[in-house]
């Protein structure tokens, strides 16, 4: 029989919290400039993106 919890003595790692900082009007103009510019084939990801919100994961499993 083990007398003590040896695991008891570590600190475990906590994760660290990033903010989350969203693109402001101007980084969002420039996107959709320079996908229109460059006539992307992504451009309606981006619109979706930017104007739903959606995650990565969600915007990947979108059937077009």
């Amino acid at each position: 029989m083990i007398p003590r919890n040896a695991a008891s003595l570590i600190k475990p790692p906590r994760p660290r919290s990033e903010e989350i900082r969203p693109p402001d009007h101007e980084q969002v103009g420039s996107l959709f400039e320079a996908a229109n510019s460059s006539e992307d084939r992504l451009e309606a990801l981006y619109v979706v993106a930017v104007t739903t919100g959606m995650r990565r994961g969600e915007l990947q499993g979108l059937k077009w």
